[in-house]
């Protein structure tokens, strides 16, 4: 590409120019801007899409290290059950009074984050949830950029990484990027539950527009589950029909509010 485009940008040259000598002249001239200038259409150009995975597992479980929260002065932790003023800034409150989270409190990010948090707390199949705070996660996507899903949940049946993206950017390059990331981590940390008679994985991705009230987390898993072929970008496709895992373990995903600590596999 990069010849392509320089061989472009010299008979672009050519086309108004007298001769030889005077197109000579301007490339040395300026030589760095016309650089800059190529150098920019090929970072238009340029996409990046992994096309293997290095997995490492160091060891069973890590934990999951407690979020710490400030909270502005007269503000006070928020009870998750009843709605944010349509008018406030969501993300500058603090839920709390929670029974499955796995943290005393939680921030959200929007209002349909809180709504499906809301639809965590009243499912009887679901065990714990968390939102991971930063840089707790390890997942990575498009080499060394990390990944958080918004939400980790355990249900009776299995264990979802579940992320609530704007409808809007469901088919944006990095969206599946990440997307295929985390696909493959469910797959290997299904794969290394089953050695020790554990949960499988899942990866759910939800437009913001389909976390309402009256569903529940089973329906949206069976809608918008998502698998992906790691070499075909192209692939991700959602699953229809809702997936049954191996029996339940003993072995948790999150230890229960012991020092706001959780703990998940590598």
């Amino acid at each position: 590409m990069l010849y392509k485009l320089a061989a472009q940008a010299v008979t672009h040259l050519r086309s108004y120019l007298s001769g030889e000598e005077e197109v000579l002249n301007v490339l040395q001239f300026h030589q760095r801007t016309l650089a800059n200038l190529i150098h920019a259409q090929m970072e238009q150009q340029h996409h990046e899409a992994a096309t293997e995975y290095v997995v490492t597992v160091t060891r069973g479980f890590i934990h999951l290290e407690g979020a710490d929260f400030t909270l502005p002065a007269g503000e006070t932790i928020k009870d998750f059950r009843v709605a944010p003023e349509a008018a406030r800034d969501i993300g500058g409150l603090l839920f709390g009074k929670f029974a499955k989270c796995t943290y005393l409190a939680q921030r959200f990010n929007s209002t349909p984050e809180w709504r499906f948090a809301s639809i965590l707390e009243a499912d009887p199949d679901v065990l714990k949830w968390v939102k991971p705070a930063p840089g707790r996660f390890q997942i990575f996507y498009r080499g060394e950029h990390p990944y958080e899903p918004d939400f980790v949940v355990e249900t009776k049946w299995e264990k979802l990484l579940c992320e609530v993206k704007a409808a809007r950017d469901m088919e944006d390059a990095e969206v599946r990027d990440k997307s295929r990331a985390a696909v493959e981590w469910c797959r290997q940390a299904t794969d290394h539950e089953r050695q020790h008679d554990g949960k499988s994985w899942r990866y759910l991705l939800i437009p913001h527009d389909a976390v309402e009230a009256s569903r529940t987390l089973a329906g949206l898993a069976a809608q918008f589950a998502v698998v992906a072929q790691i070499l075909r970008p192209s692939s991700l496709r959602r699953v229809a029909g809702a997936h049954r895992s191996q029996k339940s373990s003993p072995s948790c995903l999150f230890q229960r509010r012991s020092g706001q600590r959780e703990s998940h596999p590598c």
